[in-house]
């Protein structure tokens, strides 16, 4: 089965992003990218959105966001992201994919 790669927030700060202010994103990997997003959510006290889901994308793809982004890196699979680097994200993914 395919993996996907998806980009997720916790809604209040990902709210920030439309404002220009930088937000925690994790960048995570998944056959079923819902179903992660549920567990994911179990773990948060507010709600957690799906910005982004690259289909097929696959955990090569996933490491090398990471490598790119391992400058704004948090913690773990979250990163410290700008509404511009979500940009920049999507221009990566089209590239390769």
């Amino acid at each position: 089965m395919p993996k996907h790669i998806y980009l997720c927030s916790v809604e209040s700060l990902a709210a920030g992003l439309e404002e220009g202010l930088a937000a925690p994103v994790k960048i995570g990997v998944a056959m079923d990218t819902l179903y992660r997003l549920s567990g994911i959510q179990s773990s948060h006290w507010e709600p957690v959105v799906l910005l982004a889901e690259y289909r097929e994308a696959g955990t090569t793809l996933e490491r090398r966001l990471h490598a790119s982004f391992a400058h704004k890196r948090i913690r773990s699979e979250w990163f410290l992201l700008s509404a511009d680097d979500m940009m920049d994200i999507n221009d990566i993914m089209d590239e390769w994919l």
